[in-house]
């Protein structure tokens, strides 16, 4: 969906539930990561592609909209997901917490966004 016709979209749609109307993102977030072959890729691979491809998605989005907090937590999950390697269903041991993994890289952690904060830290430069 080309970023001109977003706003009009969401506009239209007001009297929708608002999880229904940002769904698009988690689906082009999984379309994104359905072509990466995660067993192939090295840890550091995996990282540059979550931070540089699956997070920069959201930003134009974030900047205007207020994210469901639903939505966030499932694009979360996905990110968590092909960090540690699942696949579909497969469930496997994540090594660190969820918390961990949003912590910057000073502080012992990944480095990849905390998506709520972001999304407030987003709409708080508007004013």
């Amino acid at each position: 969906m080309a970023s001109s016709t977003l706003g009009m979209v969401l506009v239209s749609e007001v009297g929708r539930s608002k999880k229904d109307l940002f769904v698009y993102l988690k689906d082009r977030i999984r379309k994104k990561f359905a072509g990466w072959k995660e067993r192939s890729m090295s840890a550091a691979a995996r990282e540059v592609l979550i931070k540089s491809v699956a997070q920069a998605q959201l930003t134009y989005t974030m900047s205007i909209f207020k994210v469901p907090d639903g939505i966030l937590d499932e694009i979360h999950t996905l990110i968590t997901r092909l960090w540690w390697g699942q696949r579909g269903e497969e469930r496997k041991t994540p090594w660190v917490a969820r918390e961990a993994l949003i912590c910057t890289q000073e502080q012992g952690g990944i480095g990849f966004r905390n998506l709520k904060g972001f999304n407030q830290a987003l709409l708080a430069r508007q004013l």
